[in-house]
């Protein structure tokens, strides 16, 4: 085994570790919450989309630490692929949605602007103006 095949794989393992660890305490967080507020109740209820959306993220990542921790320590090449198709995923579903919260935000300054310009009606002022 050469150095750097050596260093890649301590490098595979620390990180499928991390996101391991990180998965766990996001999920262990979000219970904490759910089991320490009123919001309990509204879990069920289908109004607490935040709270779905990172207990499915931390699943996620737990799963896919776990995946790599496992794939690293055994050398196995099927669980190592699926630990970088997870990583691959998760990336870019983190990249989207960025890209979506700063679009939304823009449009969101952009229609406070404009109703700050025409006296808080949607309507232009002169039908030369959009």
């Amino acid at each position: 085994m050469s150095k750097v095949t050596g260093f890649a794989q301590h490098l595979v393992s620390f990180l499928a570790f991390l996101l391991w660890v990180l998965g766990g305490v996001m999920i262990g967080y979000m219970l904490w919450v759910l089991g320490t507020s009123a919001a309990s109740r509204e879990f069920f209820s289908g109004k607490l989309v935040f709270t779905y959306v990172t207990l499915s993220l931390g699943a996620f990542l737990f799963v896919g630490g776990l995946l790599g921790s496992i794939g690293s320590y055994r050398n196995g090449a099927c669980l190592l692929n699926t630990f970088l198709g997870l990583t691959v995923i998760s990336v870019a579903v983190e990249v989207g949605g960025i890209v979506t919260l700063n679009i939304m935000k823009t449009k969101e300054h952009c229609g406070k602007s404009y109703m700050n310009k025409t006296g808080g009606t949607l309507k232009p002022k002169h039908k030369h103006q959009i």
